[in-house]
């Protein structure tokens, strides 16, 4: 009913108002040299305009076409955003404030706009969203975004800040709802750099539920080149049972085991350079137990991990010089070293260990 109350008021006051849009004008002085952007609709598609604040804090974004008449969506980077009603031939918004939204902005000589505000501020919030999330997966235009510099990540804090303060109690699980719907459509970059962006905002905004339920949707066979969304997407699969990314730069064993101990460790760290030693004191054990072992270094210096791999009584040895960057850490989310992984044929996590004595208590079990 929320619905159907506001789309009829938007239908209302632009149709009031139908006259030829030319212009909209923004003067915001706190926000100058910061990127605004302006994004207008023709049923399902999208148009936008780019421009730059001055120095006197003013903006001119013109209409191609002299007929526009309905709604726009204006972002200012960094800063926040507001719909507003574009039907007349210069609409001119006025913000004194550091941070754009529909209580600080305000449109001196737009009766529609201070009527939506009005709105917008003391009769719902929730409308304010409604309106956002029908537009959403054209505001949202993730391929023309994707070349925008700071204004990708604006628009994505903007995004999950609409649901953060207006919608209901269940605000996380429909962010996520909306950010799986926009990534249904996506094909790769825009896939990985979208998922990517949405989980940092979760986690920004602490939103740990919204953050699990996008990524429990994800393939067990997705893997990212994005250092943070490879962290996340290792720790959530860590912590619930899922299927562990595979090994990048390990072979198919010729040998049929039953679970794989991975070892990562740092040749510089002592209590790595120790914990190893151990390790290949209780190598024959695991060996008879049917168990591979594959050691992972955060080393750069590749004399130093060639000197210290010459003990290694195990077939697999892995290091890409990259340190704790490298994507077998990153995948795995590991923080510290030495640290220890045991997983199943089907590379679910059977534990995670931080001494070699906590593994073999484990094996023992």
């Amino acid at each position: 009913m929320k619905k159907i109350i506001y789309i009829s008021i938007i239908v209302w006051v632009v149709g009031i108002y139908n006259l030829r849009a030319q212009q909209v004008v923004i003067h915001f002085p706190l926000m100058a040299g910061k990127e605004a952007k302006l994004f207008y609709f023709a049923a399902t598609q999208v148009d936008s305009l780019l421009t730059t604040i001055d120095v006197s804090g003013k903006a001119v974004f013109h209409l191609s076409g002299n007929d526009y008449s309905g709604m726009a969506a204006l972002v200012v980077s960094g800063a926040g955003g507001i719909e507003m009603v574009v039907s007349e031939p210069s609409v001119l918004a006025k913000c004194h404030s550091s941070t754009v939204d529909m209580e600080t902005v305000k449109f001196p000589h737009s009766e529609e706009n201070r009527f939506l505000s009005h709105i917008f501020i003391t009769q719902s919030r929730y409308m304010q969203q409604t309106a956002w999330l029908q537009a959403g997966k054209d505001i949202l235009d993730i391929i023309a975004l994707y070349t925008s510099g700071t204004l990708w990540e604006s628009v994505c804090n903007f995004y999950i800040s609409l649901f953060n303060h207006t919608a209901g109690e269940d605000k996380q699980q429909e962010y996520a709802a909306s950010v799986l719907r926009t990534l249904d459509r996506l094909s790769a970059p825009y896939y990985e750099a979208f998922l990517a962006s949405t989980v940092t905002e979760t986690e920004r905004f602490g939103w740990y539920q919204a953050r699990d339920s996008i990524l429990s949707m994800l393939n067990p066979s997705f893997t990212s080149s994005i250092g943070s969304l490879q962290r996340a997407t290792g720790a959530y699969r860590a912590n619930n049972g899922q299927i562990m990314s595979p090994l990048v730069g390990l072979n198919e064993s010729k040998e049929p085991y039953g679970k794989t101990l991975i070892a990562f460790y740092d040749s510089d760290c002592s209590s790595c350079v120790n914990e190893m030693f151990r390790l290949i004191s209780i190598y024959p054990k695991l060996r008879e137990e049917g168990i591979r072992v594959v050691s992972i270094a955060a080393d750069t210096n590749k004399e130093r991990y060639e000197e210290e791999i010459k003990n290694f009584p195990w077939e697999d040895k892995l290091c890409d010089f990259k340190g704790f960057e490298g994507e077998n850490f990153s995948n795995y989310n590991v923080i510290a070293s030495p640290s220890f992984f045991l997983i199943d044929s089907k590379r679910r996590l059977s534990g995670t260990f931080y001494s070699v004595k906590d593994v073999e208590e484990a094996v023992k079990h």
